[in-house]
């Protein structure tokens, strides 16, 4: 299944840089008896394929291969946007400048001025890109008749969020 889920990959288009198969996990499957004693049922084993996907709308296409390959489990998976840095920039400044236009407003409502910065601290609440639909992972396919129509995955929206407090002078 692994082998062909990587000719997939290549297939579609997937750098080798891009492509990680290297560990195998072995653990033995036990049972225990109606005396108590340990039965093994013998060993269990699996690999793991990570890769990354550069182009999302190849995203459907390998889903299928990986189903038509054999594999049967997904998991971890993570979208991120090419544009990442210039994205959190842009969130950084559109909070810095929400800041500032609520500390304005806070210190109207106070019959003061606003001063200059006296601090500023950024906290990111980006740990990790935030999805829209929460689904980060898919744990199960099932696939039942004889002609099961190709699966759609569908690919979240992206948010990057920062956080600016200030403090100022008034």
């Amino acid at each position: 299944a692994i082998n062909r889920f990587l000719a997939a990959l290549h297939a579609q288009g997937v750098a080798e840089a891009d492509i990680e198969a290297s560990d195998l996990r072995l653990s033995e499957d036990i049972d225990t008896d109606d005396e108590g004693r340990r039965v093994s049922n013998g060993f269990s084993a699996s690999r793991t394929v990570e890769f990354k996907l550069r182009d999302i709308g190849k995203l459907n296409a390998l889903l299928d291969d990986a189903l038509a390959a054999g594999m049967n489990r997904f998991g971890d998976t993570r979208f991120t946007s090419s544009r990442a840095d210039a994205l959190r920039a842009e969130a950084r400044a559109k909070a810095a400048r929400n800041a500032t236009e609520r500390a304005r407003e806070l210190a109207a409502g106070c019959g003061a001025k606003l001063g200059a910065v006296y601090s500023i601290n950024i906290a990111n609440n980006d740990l990790g890109a935030r999805y829209r639909y929460g689904a980060t992972s898919l744990d199960r396919v099932e696939v039942s008749g004889t002609r099961a129509q190709p699966g759609r995955y569908l690919k979240p929206e992206i948010e990057y969020n920062e956080t600016v407090t200030a403090v100022f002078s008034i």
